[in-house]
């Protein structure tokens, strides 16, 4: 997740979503819904997170992260590539992560079939391992060595233990907001999103994994611009991103 982008109307957003062929801050694709945890800032955050059972026109993305600010961020979850997404179609969904290390506009994105430098994707190089099956809810998280540790890592709990996808040694990010965010590239697809389970480690000495406690989407919608959808909160550590 990554620019705000202000959208005026319908035909204004289908005109920059043909245009948005590269990933921008904050949200990578035109049409987002994100959530916060209002608390403190956190050293790891995690959630179980539905993968959509649909193949997209476009793309879609469902992720957790850990937000400094624009040049510093961890981002990891699942996209699905469809037919109108440049860097071309997948029949399945693919694990998903952004990093942003201490730079705005230069960035590394890993997903299950290949990598993207700063817009520029190599199939096949460096895949995360695996791949998510549609329908399923998986509990992924975002986590870095300890207290002040610049190494984070991404992880997908499977058959009883987490699987690490993918750790990377950050410039200057040790702590950030707790996050979770869906976003589409195509007003035909959908945005739909479900998370539960929403918990994070508060970036202090020895602190455990809690609960969320204060969602909220941030002053002045700063999480959200996709119209036709909206945040919807059963309790602090389950949400819903549906259509209005």
């Amino acid at each position: 997740m990554r620019l705000k982008i202000a959208i005026i109307n319908k035909a204004a957003i289908m005109a920059l979503t043909a245009l948005l062929l590269l990933p921008l801050p904050v949200f990578a694709l035109p049409l987002g819904e994100g959530i916060q945890d209002g608390g403190a800032t956190v050293r790891g955050t995690k959630a179980t997170m539905y993968v959509m059972q649909t193949q997209p026109s476009a793309n879609h993305l469902n992720t957790v992260y850990v937000y400094k600010d624009l040049a510093n961020m961890v981002e990891f979850g699942w996209c699905w590539w469809g037919p109108g997404w440049p860097y071309g179609s997948y029949s399945n969904p693919g694990w998903f992560l952004h990093i942003s290390n201490n730079s705005i506009s230069n960035y590394e994105e890993y997903t299950s079939y290949g990598k993207i430098i700063n817009g520029t994707f190599y199939p096949g190089q460096s895949p995360l391992p695996g791949n998510p099956t549609p329908g399923t809810y998986y509990p992924l998280k975002v986590e870095n060595g300890g207290y002040n540790s610049k190494v984070w890592t991404a992880s997908v709990y499977s058959n009883g233990q987490w699987w690490p996808k993918y750790s990377k040694t950050f410039s200057l990010l040790a702590d950030g907001l707790s996050v979770i965010g869906s976003e589409r590239a195509n007003l035909n697809d959908s945005n739909y999103a479900h998370w539960t389970s929403c918990q994070n480690i508060i970036s202090q000495p020895s602190q455990p994994w809690t609960n969320w406690v204060a969602p909220w989407q941030g002053p002045n919608n700063k999480w959200s611009y996709d119209s036709d959808y909206w945040w919807r909160m059963i309790s602090a550590t389950e949400h819903y991103v549906q259509h209005n």
